[in-house]
């Protein structure tokens, strides 16, 4: 009988390493040119999403967090069919999101130990061929094009893989810092240094300064300050640059990261996006690749989104959306404030700041590492809530 539990259980850890591998993967600019390995990913999100969704269907139980991303996804649905129509674009961004929260659950409440590890594993194989990359191509294969993507793909990337590697010390190795945490972090400071990610730079630095901040706030017993902070923080930084303008309030930090006052053209996308919202600020024009104000804010070839998380849910989702966006988060630090365990809250909360602050000036809502992110956050909460006697 122990025999059969483990072979099922190698076998369910290899499913799982499978999925996380292709949400990773369709996470990157690199791999999704390569036709045969992004269809082989694509169906893997699928089959991970069914398998996810069908399991919750049997227990006949979803997640206060589940029921949060599936409002988002409806909210852009309604979005998209009133205006863009643009399905294949919602499905793909949906299959990623609700896909990587669905994912992390479910990992983290069958096997919290092994599931750790899968995430830190394959987090740190692809940190590593990021490194390799940079070493060998170090301007780029095609451009700033590299193994695993476009260089700001280092970030997330970065991020995911060092959280995972200090949640595996705590959780396994009874809160020991591990050699393999220090080549994780080291790898993770090597990448974005090597190519000068900016965001990267910051990314890692803000986390570690939340990290830091978080373990003097819960040495004098404010437990309940640190993820407000890693929220709060964040969004009075947007209100301040994005939509008051005032950039040059953080002259100095930005100088340090090679930055200008106009974050390399982005306030001249945030003036052109926020005309765009005022016309359709409810339901916002729908999910799409491409979009009216992308092409009219052309500016040094920058045809992406916002280049904010935000204003490019208020966009595709208008009102509706950005409330429901905010919600996820809500629901973290609902389950975060039952934490017992200072640490996790500590690191999950730095986590989560570090991308709210990332996603001011990027997006990361089509990538499914954000989702990732606060899904761990979620369950490592109910894993070890103070209503829970033994860990799950």
């Amino acid at each position: 009988m122990r025999i059969k539990t483990v072979i099922r259980l190698k076998k369910r850890s290899s499913a799982y390493a499978l999925f996380f591998a292709a949400q990773l993967s369709r996470s990157s600019a690199g791999l999704k040119t390569i036709g045969a390995v992004d269809d082989l990913m694509v169906v893997l999100q699928i089959a991970c999403f069914l398998y996810c969704f069908l399991n919750r269907i049997k227990r006949k139980r979803f997640s206060m967090l589940d029921l949060s991303v599936i409002s988002f996804y409806l909210c852009l649905f309604i979005s998209t069919v009133m205006v863009s129509r643009d399905f294949f674009s919602w499905l793909t961004y949906s299959l990623q999101g609700a896909g990587a929260i669905f994912l992390i659950e479910d990992m983290m409440a069958n096997d919290e130990k092994e599931s750790i590890l899968v995430i830190r594993n394959v987090s740190f194989f692809f940190l590593l061929c990021n490194l390799a990359s940079v070493i060998m191509a170090p301007a780029g294969f095609f451009g700033d094009l590299y193994f695993l993507g476009a260089r700001i793909g280092f970030t997330p990337f970065c991020i995911m893989a060092v959280v995972s590697a200090l949640l595996g010390d705590y959780i396994v190795n009874g809160k020991k810092i591990s050699i393999t945490s220090g080549a994780v972090i080291l790898a993770a400071v090597v990448n974005v240094a090597a190519v000068r990610v900016s965001t990267g730079i910051l990314g890692l630095a803000l986390l570690a300064c939340m990290t830091a901040a978080g373990l003097l706030l819960c040495g004098i017993r404010k437990q309940s300050m640190v993820y407000l902070l890693s929220y709060g923080i964040p969004s009075l930084v947007w209100f301040v640059i994005v939509l008051k303008g005032r950039t040059d309030i953080f002259q100095i930090i930005l100088s340090i990261v090679g930055e200008d006052l106009t974050f390399n053209g982005r306030t001249l996308i945030w003036e052109m996006a926020l005309r765009y919202i005022s016309e359709k600020p409810f339901w916002g024009y729908g999910v799409t690749a491409l979009g009216d104000f992308y092409i009219a804010a052309y500016i040094k070839q920058r045809s992406l989104p916002a280049h904010d998380e935000l204003l490019n849910l208020l966009y595709q989702g208008g009102v509706a959306a950005f409330i429901c966006w905010n919600i996820l988060y809500f629901v973290v630090g609902h389950a975060l404030k039952r934490c017992r365990e200072n640490y996790i809250i500590v690191l999950m909360s730095a986590a989560v700041f570090s991308f709210l602050c990332i996603m001011i000036t990027e997006i990361q809502s089509q990538k499914a590492i954000i989702f990732m992110v606060i899904a761990l956050a979620y369950q490592l909460a109910v894993n070890h809530s103070m209503e829970t006697k033994e860990h799950v």
